[in-house]
């Protein structure tokens, strides 16, 4: 839960990756004036916020953890089984089965394509392999289509936790996420891409 300066609650999830950091997407915290991650009825209180604005992947650093880091997995192949985890609609934890349909090359690295659905809520959610291992974060979609269910990847979570251990580490907020440049043909047909956020934010296109 994450709450503005101009005191709009934004709601989304999260994966803890480290036993102190929790990966989500800036776009549901990158803005927040106080954010506090939750796991049930448990809640700690972010002191910080790091991450890369323009890949739209913020770390919330916690005093303490919330559940057991999970491991990291490397790029998946087109055709491999997913799940994706997260609070869509922002109040019960849910999760999707599918499958990779597809690797979309962006400046930096690989954006993964599922169609394991996931709804507004859910952005910073987790999408898993088989084997439970983290592939990457939920970040946005195109509501006008099947299958188009965009993830940014793991890898991108690491090269921010390796930031966000050197002394000037700082959240790059005034870039806004790569995907609100694109165009509906870059990455989908039939529909404006969107965060997956409970509402809308002031990074996100559209409605």
């Amino acid at each position: 839960m994450a709450a503005n300066a101009d005191g709009r609650i934004n709601t989304g999830s999260g994966v803890q990756v480290a036993p102190d950091l929790v990966a989500t997407s800036c776009h549901v915290a990158g803005n927040a004036g106080s954010v506090l991650a939750s796991r049930g009825s448990f809640g700690r209180d972010a002191f910080a916020v790091t991450g890369d604005g323009e890949r739209d992947v913020c770390l919330l650093h916690l005093a303490g953890d919330l559940a057991l880091p999970t491991d990291m997995a490397p790029l998946p192949k087109i055709g491999d089984a997913v799940n994706a985890i997260g609070f869509s609609g922002g109040q019960v934890l849910s999760m999707s089965e599918g499958m990779v349909t597809a690797l979309r090359e962006v400046e930096g690295g690989w954006v993964i394509q599922t169609d394991a659905a996931f709804a507004m809520g859910a952005s910073g959610g987790g999408l898993f392999d088989a084997q439970g291992r983290l592939l990457g974060l939920l970040t946005f979609y195109s509501p006008g289509g099947e299958g188009q269910y965009f993830v940014v990847p793991a890898q991108w979570i690491a090269e921010a936790i390796a930031a966000a251990g050197m002394p000037d580490a700082t959240l790059s907020a005034a870039h806004v996420p790569f995907w609100t440049a694109l165009s509906v043909e870059d990455f989908a047909a039939g529909g404006a891409l969107m965060a997956a956020t409970r509402k809308p934010r002031s990074l996100q296109p559209g409605p």
